[in-house]
């Protein structure tokens, strides 16, 4: 017969700090069976002309516009000259200043269900990406400086539109199956001699943020859709009765229905 046991688990959330600069690459030829490409740095100046060629920053074709992506996949093993010569904006990834690869910057705590909610109420700007970028830091394992096949340390570099296709991913899994979402995305507990005896870290954002999903989804967390019209936003109903995601919605519903009212109002004076 099963046994359902309830043993004490750590869960530590340690971010590594990262910054990141607007930047632009261009691409320069295809890696590993043509999924990966090189690429090069072409602004900001200072940065220009480093080459990423090793396959753990190489960029994936998958993570590519789909503007880009698309001619990419049919023009075969050469890349035209159109794909080499064009700028393709993104964001870089270094350490912060003072840092170096032989001493890197020390990872801080963070509230991996706070980082959840600010991610899920992120505004799709890049100012606002960039702001909650360096609160955080390194958002995956692709944010951070590797090291070319000329053992050069070169930034990481990501596209914005990745970051905002996982904030939909993660709209979509609090609307989802939790079983099928743990299935899917459960993680490793690491046994050690301390208690508690079994831990799990997660060093990176998104990592954080699947793994809060996973831990609510377990204690059987039930989560509602923001009843703003505009909003849609999913969040863990802690409270009966609760029907909006933040303070901030339930505010702007609330004064959207007073304005309702008091137009109504004037327009039933003026037919009178």
């Amino acid at each position: 017969m099963a046994q359902t046991l309830e043993l004490p688990v750590g869960i530590n959330f340690e971010i590594e700090p990262i910054k990141y600069l607007a930047g632009s690459v261009r691409l320069r030829k295809w890696l590993l069976q043509k999924s990966r490409l090189s690429w090069t740095i072409s602004a900001p100046e200072q940065a220009a002309g480093l080459w990423c060629d090793s396959n753990n920053c190489a960029i994936h074709v998958s993570d590519l516009p789909f503007s880009v992506q698309q001619p990419l996949m049919k023009a075969g093993d050469r890349l035209s000259a159109a794909a080499r010569t064009e700028d393709l904006d993104g964001l870089l990834c270094v350490w912060p200043s003072g840092c170096n690869p032989h001493k890197r910057p020390k990872p801080r705590p963070i509230d991996a269900w706070q980082l959840r909610d600010d991610f899920l109420h992120l505004k799709h700007s890049s100012d606002a990406l960039l702001e909650f970028l360096h609160l955080y830091g390194k958002w995956s394992e692709k944010t951070s400086p590797a090291m070319n096949s000329r053992y050069i340390w070169v930034p990481g570099f990501i596209f914005e539109g990745e970051i905002w296709q996982k904030q939909a991913f993660v709209k979509n899994a609090l609307k989802g199956d939790p079983g099928q979402w743990v299935e899917t995305h459960g993680f490793r507990l690491r046994p050690r001699s301390s208690f508690p005896h079994f831990v799990h870290n997660a060093s990176d954002c998104l990592r954080a943020i699947v793994d809060s999903i996973t831990v609510d989804f377990l204690r059987r967390v039930p989560f509602r859709i923001c009843k703003r019209p505009d909003c849609g936003t999913p969040f863990a109903a802690d409270r009966r009765g609760k029907e909006y995601c933040s303070q901030y919605c339930a505010h702007v519903v609330s004064v959207r229905r007073t304005r309702s009212e008091q137009k109504k109002l004037r327009s039933t004076e003026r037919n009178h």
